[in-house]
Parts: structure tokens; sequence; C-alpha cells
């Protein structure tokens, strides 16, 4: 089922046309505490080694909550956003559970 196609970004839920985030890169070890809706990861891009954060959130917990429009919103600003303040999004990826961010890493953070 598509819930949303917002400039080019699709999120589908339980959908066929899914893509699981470590065929692209490696997921490390939990970063700090599980949130809310989901869980930081320290990750490695395979393709050149980049260190990642790989942000894991439960698809059905934002759609049950009703923050999935929340959810595409950051996204579309964070991939318009280029500025040594903001984290910067590097991709995202979903499978049948969850929806990946993959951001920029800050140690510390």
């Amino acid at each position: 089922k598509l819930l949303k196609n917002v400039e080019g970004i699709s999120i589908w839920i339980f959908g066929k046309n899914t893509m699981h985030v470590k065929s692209q890169y490696e997921i490390g070890k939990q970063f700090g505490l599980i949130g809310g809706f989901g869980t930081v990861f320290r990750g490695k891009r395979k393709e050149d080694g980049k260190p990642v954060a790989i942000k894991r959130m439960l698809k059905h917990k934002l759609y049950k909550n009703e923050i999935l429009d929340c959810a595409i919103q950051e996204i579309k600003l964070m991939k318009k956003t280029c500025h040594p303040n903001v984290v910067q999004l590097f991709d995202y990826f979903e499978d049948h559970m969850y929806l990946y961010l993959v951001l920029e890493l800050l140690e510390g953070g």
C-alpha cells in the first residue's frame, strides 16, 4: 500500500518496492537508548568505508501514531539542507518493518 509519494520519495508500508539498508551499509553497534519510534546505530558505507549513523524507525509506530507525515517532512527538508550546523542526510531506505535514515555521524551525539 503506497502511503505517500512526495517529491520523488515513496513511502511504502509492507509494499513490494523495498530495499534493505544492509546491501549498501554495514550496521554496527547501537547508539544510546532505544527511542519511542526507533534506534540509532553506527554504520559504515560499504563502497568507501565512510562512517555513518543509521536511524531505524518502526513504520507501524509511525503510521499508528500518525507521524508518518512528520517523518516524510523530515526527509524532504534534510535532503534539501546543506549547512555545517545541520546533520546531513545521505540516504534513506526501507524494508517491510523499518524506515532507515542514513545520516552524518556526529561523535558524542
